[in-house]
């Protein structure tokens, strides 16, 4: 919902509620030892984890649109929570073999962290940044059998096209 707060609508503040998909996928090359001889075997790990949020942004909102056209720049920024709903990991490996885990257990449930989306027209860069961990780290500390390595923040880049009244992310990097 966007809340107008001066009398040009230049400026906004905006909240609302959404549901967030994240599609994270590494290639990582692991090597085991046997610890009967000293063979060593290599292997390609493909992995991806998925998640699930829900989320509540706070957004300050700077245009300079007029009432007659919508083509204007925009800068937003804000903060945005969320609530972890779910969180698999699928892997294949000729090494380690392939599966499918939910490891909603060793994600923190909430995430919080800052964004800035600019932008002219439809076209708006779009930068996130984490300010906590996505793994729980006592809990994940527990429960590896394998030492993967992870980000310790959350980063998200994407580009946002705007329609009028809906904003649809396109394209996300990570």
């Amino acid at each position: 919902r966007d809340m107008p707060i001066s009398k040009n609508r230049h400026w906004s503040l905006a909240t609302g509620i959404g549901y967030s998909y994240n599609n994270l996928k590494q290639n990582i090359e692991i090597s085991t030892v046997s610890p009967n001889s000293s063979t060593t075997s290599t292997g390609i790990v493909r992995s991806r984890i998925i998640l699930h949020y829900l989320e509540i942004p706070f957004e300050l909102r700077w245009r300079n649109a007029s009432p007659t056209s919508h083509k204007f720049w925009r800068i937003h920024t804000g903060f945005k929570a969320s609530y972890l709903l779910g969180g698999n990991l699928d892997y294949e490996s000729e090494i380690i073999g392939n599966g499918n885990e939910n490891i909603k257990a060793v994600l923190n449930k909430f995430q919080y962290g800052v964004y800035v989306s600019f932008g002219f027209n439809t076209w708006n860069p779009y930068i996130y940044y984490g300010l906590n961990p996505i793994f729980d780290k006592v809990t994940a500390r527990l429960a590896a059998t394998v030492d993967l390595p992870t980000p310790p923040f959350p980063e998200a880049t994407a580009i946002i096209f705007w329609i009028p009244g809906i904003c649809l992310p396109l394209i996300w990097f990570c």
